[in-house]
């Protein structure tokens, strides 16, 4: 027990450890996840600052070279980058608010330069180009041009520093990753180490445990089948002393009639020869049931055998009792040869029949028992029918539940038609019952039918 629960905390333990790597796995990609976005969201711009500086250049050299040739197609050139200018560094601003303070920097210097860039085109339009290099080459231009150019660089260069450092942070975050994953991984093996032990160990627990159940069912079991046994016993002997009382009196009455010839001198050899025959026929059917009844409870081994055979030796311990009780046994069987202990369907047929006989008491009509045999792929199927009214639908499913009965004022133990399912469960065969109708010289006829699936 101690061991058990000792490896029931570190299982819990292991647990808990899995958990958080896992979890402090998932924050940590989560994390790793977002700075590559968010690296890759600082190159964008890290390019859209390289075009700032582009743009820039073009506007320059577009306002120069108007001064010199073709001035219309400089100066068309030159308001196309205006606005696109304009575009990349309002979407910088937005993006990244690091460097907006110097983007407004760039763009409060760009508006001068590009006020003074528009002057020089318009006085370059109108071919006053002396007026148009004042603007350009003047010392206002190339200090606003300082300032623009000062502050764009230092843009990106926090742009760059804010890269380095994302960079940095990626890097030890992969590192803590792995080590995390590989932290987790070495849990898992450890986890899995443990509980494949512990299932081992506990499989043996289980195997222990179910093996003394299975014992102790089984036990059970034969304590069960004796006991149905005994039980069957105690009528089959009931049936004897109804087959011995009329053997027994002949005998008394031959003795007797012996005696009292030979009191009166009359005791001759034809008397004595047919006195004498008549016990030793009386003493025979006592010996031919005993023996009957002996091979039943003593012979048990597994052994091929005639089912017809075995069926008169039912009918022979029987008899009385289907005389007794005015009851018309009916063998319709078709003999075959089938393996398995034949003391035991004898007792699973003498269950069902004794039930059958308990029900027929209650009728004045004719009472019948038949029996029939049919072939189905590998079982052989032999039906015990009797037309005692059937049994209630209501419970027709529960007559083979352990210690089920509906003879509870006649001390029925409910073990019978049980012990019966157990034996031909045992025997790889099955047993089943339902109500059916028939016909007997030509009256319907109402009963159960007992199907008892034999293996072949």
């Amino acid at each position: 027990m101690i061991y058990k629960n000792t490896y029931k905390k570190r299982i819990i333990l292991f647990i808990i450890l899995a958990i958080l790597s896992f979890f402090i796995s998932v924050f940590l990609i989560i994390n790793i996840n977002k700075n590559i976005s968010k690296h890759k969201h600082i190159e964008e711009n890290i390019v859209l600052s390289q075009k700032i500086k582009y743009y820039d250049e073009v506007l320059t050299m577009s306002s120069r070279m108007a001064l010199y040739q073709d001035t219309l197609y400089w100066n068309n050139r030159y308001y196309k980058y205006v606005q696109k200018l304009d575009e990349v560094i309002n979407q910088i601003k937005q993006n990244m608010p690091i460097v907006r303070q110097e983007l407004k920097k760039v763009d409060k210097a760009n508006m001068k330069l590009v006020e003074l860039e528009e002057k020089a085109l318009e006085y370059a339009m109108n071919k006053k180009y002396e007026l148009a290099k004042g603007f350009l080459f003047s010392k206002e231009y190339e200090e606003s041009k300082s300032i623009y150019q000062k502050a764009l660089d230092k843009a990106l260069l926090l742009l760059e520093i804010e890269v380095k450092e994302l960079e940095e942070k990626f890097q030890r975050d992969i590192l803590l990753s792995s080590f995390v994953t590989l932290f987790f991984i070495a849990l898992i093996l450890i986890f899995s180490y443990y509980i494949f032990k512990y299932l081992i160990n506990y499989n043996k627990t289980l195997e222990k445990e179910v093996k003394e159940q299975v014992k102790k069912a089984n036990k059970k079991d034969l304590l069960l089948i004796e006991q149905s046994k005994l039980a069957s016993m105690g009528e089959m002997l009931e049936s004897i002393a109804h087959q011995w009382r009329q053997p027994l009196s002949s005998i008394s009455t031959s003795v007797s009639g012996i005696r009292l010839k030979k009191s009166f001198n009359e005791l001759d050899d034809e008397v004595l020869e047919y006195s004498l025959s008549s016990i030793a026929r009386a003493t025979n059917h006592l010996s031919t049931t005993i023996d009957v009844f002996r091979q039943f409870y003593k012979d048990d081994s597994l052994k091929e055998f005639s089912l017809k055979q075995m069926l008169l030796k039912v009918q022979a311990l029987l008899s009385s009792k289907f005389k007794h009780k005015d009851i018309l046994f009916l063998d319709e069987s078709i003999d075959y040869k089938v393996i398995g202990r034949e003391n035991e369907l004898v007792q699973v047929i003498i269950n069902i029949i004794s039930n059958a006989i308990d029900e027929l008491e209650q009728l004045e009509k004719t009472k019948l028992i038949k029996i029939q045999t049919l072939q189905k792929n590998e079982f052989i199927s032999l039906e015990i029918i009797d037309n005692a009214g059937g049994i209630d639908d209501a419970i027709l499913d529960k007559v083979f539940d352990y210690k089920f009965s509906t003879k509870k004022d006649k001390n029925g133990t409910g073990i019978g038609l049980y012990m019966s399912k157990l034996i031909m469960e045992k025997a790889k065969g099955f047993i089943s019952v339902r109500n059916m109708k028939f016909e007997y010289e030509n009256e319907l006829q109402v009963g159960a039918c007992f199907k008892l699936d034999i293996k072949k």
